[in-house]
């Protein structure tokens, strides 16, 4: 399972001491490293969205399609 990789189970809750720009950076550093392209990225991005963090996603209209999408809403 893809998420058995060091840095891609980083869980991101959206709380207030998180930084989401260090989230992002450690996920994208995680696929950089496994050689994973972008849409595994978005994938495992959005399993790794919790709590606050989850609902929010869920609630963006249009919903983003890619990691692209997912990083300017972010």
């Amino acid at each position: 399972m893809m998420t058995s990789f060091k840095g891609m189970d980083k869980l991101f809750w959206g709380n207030e001491f998180e930084d989401v720009l260090d989230w992002m950076e450690w996920l994208v550093m995680a696929f950089e490293v496994c050689g994973c392209n972008e849409m595994k990225l978005f994938k495992i991005a959005k399993l790794n969205l919790q709590g606050k963090a989850k609902d929010w996603f869920k609630k963006l209209q249009p919903t983003p399609s890619d990691w692209n999408e997912m990083k300017t809403c972010m």
